[in-house]
């Protein structure tokens, strides 16, 4: 939109500025999206380093978030890696975590 939301409720557009709102992707994947736009992701170990980098930055969100981001790992990767591999690696690096 390129507008500051207390301008948009000034002019009024305060459904624009809800669906802009609904519409927005979560932290988590954003998190996501950067460290897999920094990542090589033409191999599998570049794929399962993705992960790992990614586990160690969401290690301390609860389980039903880190279901979330298996699941958009998952669909991200469409077969390229197992959900079986996300999985244990999201599952190591939140219990090295709670280990902390």
């Amino acid at each position: 939109m390129g507008k500051d939301p207390a301008q948009l409720i000034e002019e009024g557009h305060v459904e624009a500025l809800r669906t802009a709102l609904r519409s927005a992707p979560t932290l988590t994947t954003l998190v996501v999206q950067e460290a897999l736009t920094c990542s090589t992701l033409s191999h599998v170990e570049g794929r399962v380093s993705a992960v790992r980098a990614i586990a160690e930055k969401v290690a301390v969100l609860p389980p039903a978030a880190l279901s979330d981001v298996a699941a958009l790992l998952t669909v991200t990767f469409e077969g390229g890696l197992a959900g079986d591999t996300i999985a244990s690696e999201l599952i190591a690096a939140s219990l090295a975590h709670q280990a902390s």
